[in-house]
């Protein structure tokens, strides 16, 4: 029976914040799997393990051991996805992996499965698992580092790269890994790469997709607190806010400086802060109460591709 509990954390360190954490008690409960069924044989090198989602789990943990989790002397994987999925290459030989659901506070208990891979004798019987760049993935950078798997009996790999439909690199290569450098345009791509063996006898084509976004956000615009604005020393918090028409922000970095009369502003300590939602509540005690004085603010946009852009125009607010 599941049960639920909650953690309630008081954060202070110079910010007001209260977060209610919910955790599911999932220790008595057991995750589904998919495939691949215990004690499959096979000589295909990739696999992909599938399970179903399980409620209150934020992650599964994963371990593939070689022979067996008794008798180990090859531990290839101890890795943690929020996926139901998890793909990688395995060489002949016999091997168990086991599986659970994890959250903060609980965790299934373990799934085990045994498989064995034999021999590739075929390799149209082979998959290429890909593994950078990730697919989707959404980069700043023109150098692009692609590399994949292994796949048994290859000899040389074709790799495919096209732009709305259009190839723009077709190359055959001997290593799992390939370097290319993109204009800094902006664009979508998709890759693809197969495995040929010494016959010419080919994989099908692994396919992934990837876009350049060189372009920066917009500029964002104060809102809250007004230019000018006073606050006394018993206001316990100031909210700063602010709007950005930009549909991609990953995040903000938020700036607190201390107007200097002579030099430049001093950057108050713990600054700048990186924010997702777009205001974040300040305590009074950030501020230094023993005199009035001038503090100014603005913000920086960051998209999800890394791009940086302009500051916004700040503001000035003065405790006294």
């Amino acid at each position: 029976m599941k049960t639920s509990h909650f953690i309630l954390f008081f954060l202070s360190l110079g910010f007001s914040a209260c977060a209610v954490i919910f955790l599911e008690d999932i220790s008595e409960e057991k995750i589904v799997v998919i495939s691949p069924a215990d004690g499959v044989t096979s000589e295909t090198a990739a696999r992909t393990f599938l399970w179903e989602k399980l409620e209150g789990a934020e992650q599964y943990r994963i371990q593939i051991v070689s022979p067996d989790f008794d008798n180990a002397d090859r531990a290839l994987v101890d890795s943690t996805t929020q996926t139901t999925d998890f793909q990688t290459s395995l060489n002949p030989g016999k091997y168990q992996w086991r599986l659970r659901g994890e959250n903060d506070g609980y965790f299934t208990t373990w799934e085990t499965r045994s498989l064995f891979i034999e021999d590739a004798t075929d390799i149209t019987r082979q998959e290429v698992v890909l593994r950078l760049p990730s697919d989707n993935l959404l980069s700043n950078e023109t150098s692009m580092l692609f590399t994949w798997d292994l796949v048994p009996l290859a000899q040389n790999y074709e790799i495919n790269i096209s732009k709305d439909g259009q190839q723009v690199l077709l190359e055959t290569i001997t290593e799992p890994v390939f370097t290319f450098e993109f204009p800094a345009n902006d664009a979508q791509y998709q890759w693809q790469v197969r495995a040929f063996d010494e016959l010419s006898n080919s994989t099908n084509y692994a396919t992934r997709s990837f876009q350049l976004d060189f372009t920066a956000p917009n500029t964002s615009t104060l809102t809250s607190p007004e230019n000018g604005a006073l606050f006394s020393e018993n206001e316990f918090d100031i909210e700063f806010e602010w709007e950005n028409t930009s549909t991609d922000i990953a995040y903000y970095y938020f700036y607190l400086q201390e107007e200097q009369l002579e030099d430049n502003d001093l950057l108050i300590s713990g600054f700048p802060k990186q924010v997702t939602a777009n205001q974040l509540t300040v305590s009074h005690e950030i501020f230094d109460r023993t005199s009035q004085k001038n503090y100014n603010w603005y913000v920086v946009a960051v998209d999800m591709a890394g791009n940086q852009g302009e500051a916004s125009g700040s503001r000035k607010i003065t405790i006294q």
